[in-house]
């Protein structure tokens, strides 16, 4: 099993106040987010599975509506 230090991980920028580092093992894709305080978070869908941790500040989400 790999281990990652996120922060020694590329920051790729996605959307205004949204950095990403992504990392992959073999069934998986990972992410870590962060997002400045009032960033747009856009409505979207997709049909995997979608896992969200929260470190530090709130984020809202809807689910299904």
């Amino acid at each position: 099993m790999a281990f990652f230090d996120t922060k020694q991980l590329a920051v790729l920028d996605k959307r205004p106040g949204w950095r990403r580092r992504p990392f992959h093992s073999q069934n998986n894709t990972f992410i870590w987010w962060e997002f400045d305080q009032d960033a747009d978070i856009h409505q979207h869908q997709h049909e995997q599975e979608e896992v969200w941790h929260v470190i530090d500040g709130e984020l809202e989400v809807t689910s299904r509506g």
